[in-house]
């Protein structure tokens, strides 16, 4: 058994070291969770993917850890909604999505047997008419059934249904976490991303609302109301010329569409709106009622507008001090009076991708690219935000795409190093775990086949 579990051992000694020397790696906590799951120290391996998904709730694994540790302490109700959560970072990724499904096995089979337990006639634990149904008497605390949050449905348009029922009660929440699950389930269609969209709106979570809108479009250009998720998600960003070209995308299709129409509308309205809450900030305050002396030449001054470049400055200083939502808002004052500076956009992606914000970082990194192609900078910022989201082929191809602007780019050369060293040890990982379970594997069938040697020796 030590043997068996020798391995475990040293890798958690490993990680404790990498981990004193980089306590905010997210990768190092949740893989050492794992190991702890494979000790069948369940406790710890909680505590260690809790961590990871603090650090880092885009990492994806980390919601995995969390739910398999869970499970194995028999809390599948906390499992299932560990995993949910971890649909909502990524809706594709595996292990979430057969995690969900064994969670909610077992929490129908809990609901089976609370459901066969009978008791004896007249006893004082059966149930009257009001009362719920009993639960075994001899059940842990548990072992006793949560009830979910969110029910569980076959289909994905059961829970698309539920999903538009939550929207409309204004549980945008839970909106959000049934359409989840229903992508899981039909992830090629294009109105689940497109609804998922309006709730993402409805919370204000626009970056978010936009890449659910674009994935729309891409899965059937032809559905016009995701050009309006879009176009809304556009305005709530402040990006009111892209809005306009996404209502007018929209009316391609359809001329007379009138959510377009109305849209185009509302964008002028927002943009007069923002217009004028910036000539707010920027007037000086108003003059009391009561007359001030004229003042003298040496004093008169008044309180110069700031330049975006100033901003810009204010911005690196914040970031250089680990400021990083101070420098986005700075870098966002800036963009507000230089809309077209590439370098803005791409400096607000760098300070995204500092706070774990990925969606938000791509974003500001593929404006900036659109803005100024020839800028490297924008690539390697592009390639980050991917690796955040664990797009690592996408991660890989920006790496490319930006040594073709300028080859010798250090940051670029080295991360595309990084890169394709990942992929072999992955690729050595993949290789190493296939050949223990052949060994495995022949060692068991050694295992049972014994019994019939010694048989026939006697």
């Amino acid at each position: 058994i030590n043997a068996e579990y020798m391995g475990y051992e040293e890798a958690i000694k490993l990680l404790d070291k990498a981990i004193e020397m980089d306590s905010t790696n997210c990768i190092l906590y949740s893989n050492r969770s794992a190991s702890y799951c494979s000790l069948g120290d369940y406790q710890q391996a909680l505590i260690d993917a809790n961590k990871s998904i603090q650090i880092n709730p885009r990492w994806v694994k980390g919601y995995l850890r969390k739910g398999m540790a869970q499970m194995a302490l028999k809390d599948y109700s906390g499992a299932s909604k560990t995993y949910r959560k971890g649909l909502c970072v990524d809706p594709l990724f595996s292990g979430c999505i057969s995690g969900l499904q064994e969670a909610e096995d077992k929490l129908k089979e809990q609901e089976t047997k609370v459901n066969d337990t009978e008791l004896p006639p007249n006893s004082p634990l059966s149930p009257t008419d009001s009362e719920m149904p009993p639960v075994s008497p001899t059940a842990t605390f548990e072992d006793q059934p949560e009830t979910p949050t969110v029910p569980t449905f076959a289909t994905s348009e059961e829970y698309k249904a539920a999903a538009n029922e939550a929207f409309r009660q204004n549980k945008h929440e839970d909106a959000i976490e049934l359409i989840t699950t229903a992508i899981t389930l039909d992830p090629s269609n294009n109105i689940l991303y497109s609804n998922r969209s309006a709730s993402f709106c409805c919370l204000s979570k626009y970056s978010e609302a936009l890449v659910d809108a674009e994935k729309s479009i891409e899965l059937k250009p032809q559905w016009i109301k995701a050009y309006t998720r879009k176009g809304a998600a556009l305005i709530g960003l402040k990006r009111f010329d892209e809005a306009v070209q996404a209502y007018n995308d929209g009316l391609k299709i359809d001329p007379t569409f009138e959510a377009c129409l109305n849209g185009l509308k509302d964008v002028e309205k927002y943009r007069a709106s923002h217009e004028q809450e910036l000539k707010n900030k920027n007037t000086s305050t108003e003059v009391t009622s009561e007359p001030t002396p004229e003042p003298t030449k040496e004093s008169k001054s008044e309180t110069p507008q700031k330049t975006a470049e100033e901003y810009k400055a204010e911005a690196n200083a914040a970031f250089r001090d680990g400021k990083h939502d101070k420098a986005i808002e700075l870098i966002t004052l800036a963009i507000e009076l230089d809309p077209t500076n590439n370098i803005l956009y791409s400096n607000r992606s760098a300070s995204y991708c500092s706070l774990g914000k990925y969606n938000e970082a791509l974003l500001d990194a593929e404006k900036s690219i659109e803005l100024k192609p020839q800028w490297v900078k924008a690539y390697s910022r592009k390639a980050s935000a991917l690796l955040g989201l664990k797009s690592y082929e996408q991660a890989q191809q920006a790496y490319k795409e930006g040594l073709q602007v300028d080859s010798s780019n250090e940051v670029c050369i080295s991360g595309l190093k990084e890169l394709e060293n990942y992929f072999i040890t992955l690729k050595e990982a993949e290789e190493t775990n296939n050949k223990r379970s052949r060994d495995e594997g022949e060692a068991k069938d050694e295992t049972e086949e014994s019994p019939n040697k010694v048989q026939r020796t006697n």
